[in-house]
């Protein structure tokens, strides 16, 4: 994934094409070289986008030469457009959370630095490169990614994606030690915070959470894992607003334990949810979306319910976009609706801030080695977005020294809704003109 590939195009209407990439990234190179006369290596940002452009290259050289593989890649085009008809929504999103921070909150605070940010929001995953590993799992290798956890929401989902890689397998290891090995999910919540108070008020809630820890009444608890979060909330009956800030968490229990005892030494309420409603609720939200879940066991349910634990305040950004597609009642403002102070505020509390946090057998747990997931990947096709919706390009023509036989092309016409009207050559002709629009 490119870093800067896209600075010298901010703002531009159309996409860069291949050839401005190409030119601006020699320019770079020469320019580099000239700074750095006795280096024998190109430093990783450039040597990625060397790689980028080449992947770009590969993409354009694919052919499909089979029947079977027309098939086969006309299937999966259908399972690209649906995924990238989902990230158009992300997009739009956050593309609107761009514009808002450069039109109303950089202006308030006089702060360039707001601009950069913007500007890393709206380059974000504009374009890239798609390829198919010989497992069958497609990928996306974008051109330029933002890296803002904290407001992307496609960056948030992978950051929940790493969290749930790395302390899954702790957790599996937990519950199979011992038969009364259990987890129990948790929201910890207390008075709305008071706006100025945030940054404090973030830093303080950690910090009871981990002195609960130590109480007797939480022997019970053998590990936890916290993501914490801090939406504004809706406006009050005085019209002002408040900070909700609240703890995620992920609690591993071994023996006895009293709930009312925890809640009343927090101060505050506490939400459970059993590992038994946990598994339940999630197989319902895997049903709704079409997956086997009776071929899944509990431990794949867990890890599918764990990443619904690990939210980030990226959900925040969604706006009427996202609210149109989910149907969702507007309860507390979205981000893009708050008033450009308290985002300022918002964003100086995050700042260096460790949202999620692990303790006891997940305390420093290690990252998990990381798959290969460049090993045999061909690239197929090209995928950018316009402004409104994600456009996934992928060569559907047959290669010229490929034939099809009458009833493999009546068979595929058929499947994919083409009428089918032979030539009357039909024997001696090619059908490369044939594609899945």
């Amino acid at each position: 994934m490119l870093n800067n590939s896209n600075d010298l195009f901010h703002g531009q209407i159309n996409p860069p094409t291949d050839s401005e990439i190409k030119a601006k990234l020699l320019s770079d190179i020469f320019q580099w070289k000239d700074r750095h006369l006795q280096a024998s290596t190109l430093p990783y940002h450039l040597s990625s986008q060397l790689d980028q452009d080449e992947r770009r290259t590969e993409s354009l050289k694919f052919r499909i030469k089979t029947p079977k593989e027309l098939s086969k890649f006309s299937d999966l085009k259908k399972i690209l457009d649906a995924d990238f008809a989902s990230k158009s929504v992300r997009r739009r999103s956050e593309k609107s959370l761009a514009l808002y921070i450069r039109n109303q909150v950089a202006p308030i605070t006089n702060d360039n630095r707001y601009i950069e940010l913007a500007n890393k929001l709206d380059d974000c995953r504009n374009s890239g490169v798609v390829g198919i590993r010989t497992d069958g799992r497609h990928l996306c290798m974008w051109d330029n990614k933002c890296r803002v956890s904290k407001l992307c929401p496609d960056e948030s989902r992978e950051e929940g994606q790493r969290l749930a890689a790395r302390y899954i397998p702790a957790v599996e290891t937990f519950l199979s030690s011992s038969r009364s090995a259990t987890f129990q999910y948790a929201v910890f919540t207390r008075r709305n915070v008071k706006v100025a108070d945030l940054y404090d008020a973030k830093r303080s809630m950690y910090k009871d959470f981990a002195a609960l820890l130590k109480r007797k009444s939480a022997t019970s608890l053998k590990g936890a894992l916290v993501v914490q979060e801090d939406p504004l909330g809706a406006v009050d009956m005085n019209n002002d607003y408040s900070w909700n800030v609240h703890l995620n968490v992920l609690l591993l229990v071994d023996g006895r334990f009293d709930w009312g005892t925890i809640r009343d030494e927090w101060g505050g309420n506490i939400e459970f949810r059993s590992a038994k409603d946990m598994e339940f609720a999630t197989r319902q939200k895997l049903e709704k979306r079409g997956v086997k879940v009776k071929k899944l066991s509990s431990l794949e349910i867990l890890g599918h319910a764990f990443v619904e634990i690990i939210k980030y305040s990226a959900k925040l950004v969604s706006g009427d976009e996202e609210k149109k597609h989910k149907g969702s009642k507007k309860v507390a403002p979205v981000m893009t609706e708050w008033p450009p102070l308290r985002f300022n505020e918002w964003w100086h509390a995050n700042k260096g801030f460790r949202r999620t946090r692990s303790y006891g057998v997940l305390y420093r747990v290690g990252k998990p080695v990381a798959e290969d997931v460049m090993n045999e990947v061909t690239w197929i096709g090209r995928v950018s977005f316009d402004g409104t919706e994600y456009r996934c390009t992928i060569d559907l023509i047959l290669a010229d020294n490929s034939t099809f036989s009458e009833r493999e092309i009546r068979d595929f016409k058929r499947d994919y809704g083409i009428k089918y009207n032979p030539p009357p050559d039909y024997l001696a002709s090619s059908c490369n003109s044939t594609q899945l629009h």
